[in-house]
Parts: C-alpha cells; sequence; structure tokens
C-alpha cells in the first residue's frame, strides 16, 4: 500500500488550484485529478509502509510542534516523458527542507520504504496542477499554468493519506496534523 506525508493548504487557495487544476485537464487532457479527489497539495514523502498504524504515530508526534507557515511559489515547472506532469514549484527553503527532513525520520522511524524520488537529495518539491498530460500539450499546459504564479501557499496541515493513482483511487485521509 502506498502512503504519502502531504503538505496542505488554506481553504481558498485550495479551492483557486482545484479550480485551475480541472480547467487545465479540460483544456489539455491527462488525468483528473480533481475528479479523484485529490486535494491541492505538496508531497514531501511517498512509498509503502506495513505498518500504517504505527506511521500514523509517527506522523502526529513528529509535526505535533510544527507552526503554520507559507511557501512562496514563483514558478512552473515539468516533468516530461509520457504522462507529463505539470506543477507549481516553491522556492526551495530552509524550513521547507526541515519539514521534509522530519517526515524522512517519521518514516524512518516506522520502518516505511521511501520512494527513491522523496529521498533528500532527490526530492523536488512540487504542487501538481496537471497529471498524464500528453507531451504535445504540456507546453499549452504550462502557459496556462503561468497564469497562477506567483502565489503564496499558507500551510495549514500536515497529512499522513493512502494513495493509489494507479488504480485511479485519490487520497485518504489517516491522520491529519492541523497546525497552529
Amino acid at each position: 500500500m502506498s502512503f504519502g506525508i502531504v503538505l496542505r493548504f488554506e481553504e481558498a487557495l485550495a479551492q483557486r488550484l482545484r479550480t485551475h487544476t480541472q480547467a487545465l485537464y479540460r483544456a489539455c487532457g491527462g488525468v483528473d485529478l480533481v475528479g479523484l479527489k485529490v486535494p491541492a497539495h505538496l508531497t514531501l514523502t511517498l512509498g509503502d509502509d506495513p505498518a500504517p498504524k504505527r506511521l500514523a504515530a509517527e506522523v502526529d508526534a513528529a509535526f505535533a510542534d510544527v507552526r503554520r507557515f507559507t511557501l512562496d511559489v514563483p514558478a512552473v515547472g515539468t516533468f516530461g516523458g509520457d504522462g507529463g506532469v505539470v506543477f507549481l514549484a516553491p522556492a526551495t527553503t530552509r524550513q521547507l527542507l526541515d519539514v521534509h527532513d522530519i517526515a524522512m525520520a517519521a518514516f524512518a522511524r516506522a520502518g516505511a520504504e521511501c520512494s527513491p524520488l522523496y529521498r533528500t537529495g532527490a526530492w523536488c518539491p512540487h504542487i501538481t496542477v496537471g497529471h498524464g498530460v500528453e507531451t504535445a500539450r504540456v507546453g499549452s499546459a504550462v502557459d496556462r499554468t503561468r497564469a497562477v504564479v506567483p502565489l503564496q501557499a499558507r500551510v495549514v496541515s500536515i497529512d499522513l493519506v493512502r494513495t493509489d493513482l494507479e488504480v485511479r483511487a485519490g487520497f485518504d485521509v489517516l491522520t491529519s496534523c492541523r497546525l497552529r
């Protein structure tokens, strides 16, 4: 089973990003993330865990003292290839790296296996707005997404989610750490 630790944003921005993501899907195709009920988020870690209750307890403890914070999001990026991903790119700050380190440590303490793409040194912070976009439409999707930035993303919770986009099942929140 796949699990992720994700940052979630205040509702006004989450709604704005849902609207953009849905418009992008209608214009450029790909995966209907909004229809799958995948909320706007930034994934800190992603991987497999045979003991999700232990991982949930680790996440709750790890983020208990983290306060709300704001990410500056100045750019748009892509992960290429078939099934292209279009994303909003936050500025990589010490605070964001520290939160990522906390998530990695929680995964390690729970014995969870982290995806190599989300490990320290390989992780590229991003907020996906288009997934599965055909190569020929990625340029159009990027142009449309440039209208969204720059923006500020106020982080209001850090959630442990079960995710299985491969079977198009979206997110199930296992625990949510509401930030003060």
